[in-house]
C-alpha cells in the first residue's frame, strides 16, 4: 500500500485548511445587499439541504402599495443569490364624502363662516382646501385634499394603484345634454367618467336679434323682409301669426313676404335644447297714407 511522503501530506493539510477558511469566508460573507436589505420584517428559512437559505421581505412603498422581494441563496453556487420582487397595489377605497353648511344671506349676497369659508354649488360652504361635489351633482358635499368627487356622492383618492383600469384620474367630460352642455370630470379606479350630464333647464335662455325692412312702413303691393341672427339656439321657426304658417326655419336667416294688402305679424321661437326658448315678434305694417278711411 503506497503512503503519502511527510511532505505530501503537509501539502493536503494545507489545501484543507485553505478550502476550510474559503467556505467559512463564503459563508459568513453575505451582505445586506446580499439577501434584500434583510430587516425586522425579513422572513428566512433554511432548506432540506443547509447549504440553502431563502429570505422573504415586505416593504410598505406607500399610496397603498406593498413590494414583496424574495431573494434565494445557495452555497453550491458559492453563495451567489437570486431575487424575485412583485409590487401589488390596492385599489383606491372610496369613502363618503363630508356634509357642508349652508351659506348664510347678508345684503343681498350669500357669505360663509370662518370654519367654512369657501363657497359651494352657490348655496353652501366648505372648507378652505377642500373639493367642492358640486360639479358631480352633490353641492351639499365635500372631499378633502388629494382626493375628487364621484357621480355617487363619495370621495376617491387622485392617487390611483395597479389595480386601477388604464387613464385613471384622467380628464373626461359627461355626455351632452340636449344644448350641447358638458360637465368635466376625472376617471375612476374602475373606469368610470366622474362627471354628471347637465340639466337641460341650465341651458343658456337664447339671444336673438329680429329686425325688419323697411323699418317702418310698407307700401301695398309691397314685401317686408324680416331677418333674424341668434345665439345660444339649437333651432328658430318663424310663424305667420296672421294665417298661424310656419313660413322659415334656421338659427340665421330671412324671409321676403308676398306682397302685402294687411298688416302682418311674424314671431320667431328659438329653442336652446329641448327645455329653454325664447322667441321676439315683429309685424309688417301698411302705410297709414294708403290706408282708405
Amino acid at each position: 500500500m503506497n503512503t503519502l511522503s511527510p511532505q505530501s501530506r503537509s501539502v493536503f493539510a494545507a489545501i484543507g485548511t485553505g478550502a476550510v477558511l474559503l467556505l467559512i469566508i463564503t459563508m459568513s460573507g453575505e451582505s445586506g445587499a446580499d439577501l434584500g436589505k434583510r430587516s425586522l420584517a425579513a422572513a428566512c428559512s433554511t432548506g432540506s439541504f443547509w447549504f440553502t437559505e431563502t429570505c422573504k421581505e415586505s416593504t410598505d412603498g406607500g399610496s397603498g402599495c406593498r413590494t414583496t422581494t424574495q431573494c434565494k441563496k445557495s452555497w453550491w453556487g458559492w453563495g451567489k443569490k437570486k431575487c424575485t420582487s412583485e409590487t401589488i397595489c390596492a385599489a383606491p377605497v372610496a369613502h363618503s364624502a363630508s356634509a357642508s353648511t349652508a351659506a348664510s344671506e347678508n345684503a343681498g349676497a350669500l357669505t360663509c363662516p370662518a370654519s367654512f369659508p369657501t363657497l359651494c354649488g352657490g348655496t353652501s360652504c366648505v372648507p378652505s382646501g377642500t373639493v367642492c361635489c358640486a360639479s358631480a351633482g352633490f353641492p351639499d358635499r365635500y372631499c378633502g385634499s388629494g382626493s375628487f368627487c364621484t357621480i355617487n356622492g363619495q370621495c376617491e383618492s387622485t392617487t390611483g394603484g395597479t389595480s386601477c383600469l388604464p387613464g385613471y384620474n384622467s380628464p373626461c367630460q359627461a355626455a351632452a345634454n340636449s344644448c350641447g352642455m358638458q360637465n368635466s370630470g376625472t376617471i375612476s379606479c374602475t373606469g368610470s367618467c366622474q362627471a354628471v350630464t347637465p340639466a337641460d333647464s341650465s341651458c343658456p335662455v337664447p339671444n336673438i336679434n329680429l329686425t325688419k325692412s323697411p323699418a317702418l312702413f310698407v307700401n301695398p303691393g309691397e314685401t317686408c323682409t324680416l331677418t333674424w341672427t341668434t345665439s345660444n339656439t339649437t333651432g328658430c321657426s318663424l310663424v305667420n301669426l296672421s294665417s298661424g304658417a310656419n313660413v322659415a326655419s334656421g338659427k340665421n336667416g330671412s324671409y321676403v313676404t308676398p306682397p302685402l294688402s294687411a298688416q302682418t305679424d311674424f314671431r320667431l321661437t328659438c329653442q336652446n335644447g329641448t327645455v329653454v326658448s325664447g322667441n321676439r315678434e315683429a309685424s309688417c305694417s301698411l302705410n297709414p297714407a294708403f290706408i282708405e278711411e
